[in-house]
Parts: structure tokens; C-alpha cells; sequence
């Protein structure tokens, strides 16, 4: 049911009636506790998974950016995407690693890892 777009695909795949599926919803707690934990499941899966794609976005980004073998201009606009991104994803970004465990040290570690990259390359005059 959590994979369809609407409750008419979601009764038609669990072969209800959708009536009887909005009856459900509206009267029988236990259904609708069942359907909050699985859409709560699925948030949490969602959410691990961008994380991972975020964290390799931008471990191959940093890598981009501190490679003198690539073009200064494609280091640019790598680190441009990374500062573009970065800046107002900050809080929530740093929220996520710590409910992952990162601690503050961490935090100021991969902080300073990425400046250190970024800064050479925004700072020079090829931009």
C-alpha cells in the first residue's frame, strides 16, 4: 500500500474496495497505527538512503575539487556546487550526522577537511 500514489491504486493492489480502505483509515485504530509505522519505516529508509547518496555526492566533489589534475575550471564549479548546497543544508546536514553518531569533533574534522579543499579554489583569480 505505502507504494502507491493514491488510495484508489493502494485499494486496488490490496483488492479492497476503496471505501473500504477510507473506512479503515477513518474508524480502526489499529489499521491506522500500522500504516503510520510503515510510513515511518519507510521515512527512516529514505532518509539513510540520501544520506549515503549525499555523502558520496560530496566525497566526490571534495575529491574534484582537491584533484590538480582536473581543469581548474571544473574544480570551480564543483566547489561552487558544494558551497551552493553546503551553506543552507548546514543545520540540517549536521542534524543527520549526529543522529548518525558524529560528534562535534567530527563535525569540525569534516568542516575544516572541506574548507581546506575549497578555499584554494574559490579564492583563485579563475573564477
Amino acid at each position: 500500500m505505502m507504494s502507491e500514489k493514491t488510495l484508489t491504486s493502494a485499494a486496488s493492489q490490496a483488492q479492497v474496495n476503496e471505501r473500504t480502505l477510507r473506512r479503515w483509515l477513518a474508524e480502526d485504530e489499529d489499521f491506522k497505527q500500522a500504516v503510520q509505522k510503515a510510513s515511518d519505516d519507510l521515512m527512516v529508509e529514505l532518509r539513510a538512503t540520501l544520506t549515503a547518496a549525499a555523502s558520496d555526492a560530496v566525497s566526490y566533489l571534495s575529491a574534484v575539487v582537491g584533484s590538480p589534475d582536473q581543469p581548474s575550471s571544473i574544480r570551480v564549479s564543483a566547489a561552487k556546487a558544494l558551497l551552493s548546497h553546503a551553506m543552507p543544508q548546514k543545520s540540517a546536514m549536521q542534524a543527520v550526522l549526529v543522529q548518525n553518531g558524529a560528534t562535534r569533533e567530527q563535525l569540525e574534522e569534516a568542516r575544516d577537511s572541506l574548507l581546506s579543499k575549497l578555499l584554494p579554489v574559490v579564492a583563485s583569480d579563475q573564477i
